[in-house]
């Protein structure tokens, strides 16, 4: 039997953990962007897992991934930009005339998922170009 240091042995098994660990975090991350990447394409939304005949559990997480990626990482820097635009002072003309953004339930998320789907002839990137304003 061959002898290995007590040394060497933790380094195997602290390499051992960290790709476990590495491991797990990538497949984490490869189901998320799996998730978010077919609800975002305009070609497929949701309608692609009920195409597949998921079940409605595993529908309603696709969406609720999709939904939570947006509000976590695009809808606070929204909040943030409306927010600056609404510091505007009573004062001003154009804000006593036309009044302020009053709109904060609208949900672009929501709203795209609301829209009917797009042919499947249709180049995704060119459809976002063309439709981007419509989510702003």
């Amino acid at each position: 039997m061959i002898h290995i240091p007590m040394q060497l042995q933790l380094v195997i098994i602290f390499f051992q953990f960290f790709f476990c660990l590495i491991y797990t975090f990538y497949i984490i991350v490869f189901f998320l962007i799996y998730y978010v990447s077919i609800v975002i394409d305009p070609r497929f939304k949701l309608g692609y897992y009920q195409k597949q005949e998921w079940e409605q559990y595993y529908i309603d997480a696709a969406k609720k991934i999709f939904t939570d990626t947006f509000k976590n990482f695009y809808q606070d820097n929204i909040d943030d930009a409306n927010n600056r635009e609404n510091t505007n002072d009573e004062s001003d003309f154009l804000f006593n005339i036309l009044g302020g953004n009053n709109n904060n339930d609208y949900n672009e998320a929501e709203a795209y998922l609301q829209q009917p789907v797009a042919s499947i002839k249709t180049d995704p990137l060119t459809w976002w170009k063309v439709n981007c304003m419509n989510f702003l």
